[in-house]
């Protein structure tokens, strides 16, 4: 007997294993429903469910810091391109002072510096050939080259101005 009702049981599995429809618990029958308990169907079906929901919130999270990083790095960028301008602009302001004191020294010494004066004016000339190549968005290597003939300009504008 006890292999009869083995075999049944067995039987009645196998039946409500046919039954399961692996569909939402709310559309399938009582056969459908058992057999999806006895297999497991809804288990496997709810973890599924579950790796996929905490795969999308991963990814939903990896964008948004994909998002802020890239908001962070866009900042820095406008904050190192507004720095740049103000060094540019520095540079302007230095060229024309030194074109200013150029001529202004040209004029209180008159012949006796001309040789030197005219060094001097090829140095601002190149300091502004210089600047009009770096264009408006020049390199930080451009900058800093362009801040060191600015500062040998003045320097030579300075000795000038002593003899």
């Amino acid at each position: 007997m006890s292999a009869r009702k083995a075999a049944l049981a067995l039987a009645a599995a196998l039946a409500l294993q046919g039954c399961a429809d692996p569909g939402p618990a709310s559309e399938r029958g009582f056969f459908g429903g058992m057999g999806a308990m006895m297999t497991g169907g809804d288990e496997r079906q709810a973890a599924k469910l579950e790796n996929t929901a905490a795969s999308e919130q991963r990814r939903a999270l990896e964008a948004r810091a994909d998002a802020q990083a890239a908001a962070s790095r866009q900042q820095q960028s406008e904050r190192d391109l507004a720095a740049a301008k103000a060094r540019l602009d520095a540079i302007d302001a230095d060229i024309a002072r030194q074109r200013q004191t150029l001529a202004r020294l040209r004029a209180q010494r008159g012949e006796a510096g001309r040789a030197e004066a005219e060094r001097i004016r090829r140095e601002s000339d190149e300091l502004a050939r210089a600047r009009a190549r770096a264009g408006s968005q020049p390199t930080p290597q451009e900058l800093q080259s362009l801040e060191r003939l600015s500062r040998a300009l003045d320097e030579s504008l300075h000795r000038y101005g002593q003899n």
